[in-house]
């Protein structure tokens, strides 16, 4: 059975004073929230069809009811702006570098300047009212320098003895695309001006990335750009030619079809490295090396033994009748 909103005599005559005292039609529907249910025997359900609200409004009010008596009803008096907080939000809105810094702003906005409330707010910006408010309560806690992102260091504190040709030179003479992209995003930042946000874009990297790579170049100068790079393969279980000689020693022990089990590739690696290696740097390493996967791996044909080899190998084969294990 559905659970019913129950009052006594005396909180149901305050709700009653509360009712006929109510200023504005919001007040005089929260009132009605808690006093339908205990007057009338209503549900929760019942009482938001009949106020067409929501059930979650409904027993919102109530809850608060339980804490805060009648006092709950009442609208709460909106925070005062402070003078020209209007005309310096819409400044603001001009110099926003990206959507969600322009609709964090606008949050405050438009309840600054057209006196919106939460509700109206977010069905303009596509955001919950709850998410509104939080941003509105944060902007009266910490003003406008919290709803805006850190600013990019200006361009004027990067060296300026030289950088730009410094860095055309770095591009022209790149070896790698990474190279190249490297100086390419000192370049816009520092030549052309580009923020952090523009050149992530442009490079199609992360923010970070963009603003890490800045802050090397602060520090560190031209040295920056003789790092790693982004990406790459920067630790490695053995060389390419330590794995070719491992391989090339298995592909001497094959079956006559050029046949090698898994579990003694797997173990001539370990046995190489001195430790164990895991089964997923293994296929990595036969991938890289063109080794045919299957229930066991085949090798490359200029690996293969020679035809004569092949036929004296496959002739003792049948001659011993050894089982093929896989």
């Amino acid at each position: 059975m559905p659970k019913r909103y129950s009052l006594s005599g005396d909180s149901l005559a305050q709700v009653k004073v509360a009712i006929k005292a109510a200023r504005t039609p919001a007040e005089l529907r929260r009132a009605l929230c808690v006093w339908l249910p205990a007057a009338l025997s209503l549900t929760a359900e019942q009482t938001a069809t009949g106020l067409a609200c929501g059930l979650a409004t409904v027993e919102q009010v109530q809850h608060r009811h339980r804490r805060l008596g009648v006092s709950a009803f009442r609208d709460h008096p909106k925070r005062a702006f402070p003078p020209g907080a209007a005309q310096e939000l819409a400044a603001a809105l001009k110099r926003a570098r990206s959507p969600d810094e322009f609709r964090r702003l606008q949050c405050v906005a438009l309840r600054a300047i057209l006196d919106l409330d939460a509700r109206q707010v977010g069905a303009a910006v596509g955001w919950a009212p709850a998410t509104v408010s939080a941003i509105q309560s944060l902007y009266f806690r910490r003003g406008e320098a919290a709803l805006v992102r850190a600013l990019d260091p200006p361009a004027a504190v990067f060296p300026a003895g030289g950088s730009a040709e410094k860095l055309l030179a770095a591009m022209q003479n790149a070896r790698r695309v990474a190279d190249f992209r490297q100086a390419l995003c000192l370049y816009l930042r520092i030549v052309l001006r580009f923020s952090s946000i523009q050149v992530a874009q442009i490079l199609g990297w992360h923010q970070a990335s963009v603003s890490h790579l800045h802050h090397k170049y602060l520090r560190e100068g031209d040295a920056a750009l003789r790092g790693a790079g982004r990406g790459g393969r920067r630790w490695k279980l053995l060389t390419r030619e330590e794995e070719a000689e491992v391989l090339r020693k298995l592909a001497g022990q094959a079956w006559f079809n050029g046949l090698v089990e898994f579990s003694k590739i797997h173990a001539a690696f370990e046995k190489k490295a001195g430790h164990p290696v895991p089964v997923s740097v293994v296929l990595e390493i036969l991938d890289r090396h063109h080794w045919v996967p299957g229930l066991v791996y085949v090798t490359p044909r200029q690996t293969r033994l020679p035809e004569g080899e092949r036929r004296a190998r496959a002739a003792e084969f049948r001659v011993n009748e050894a089982p093929m294990r896989f």
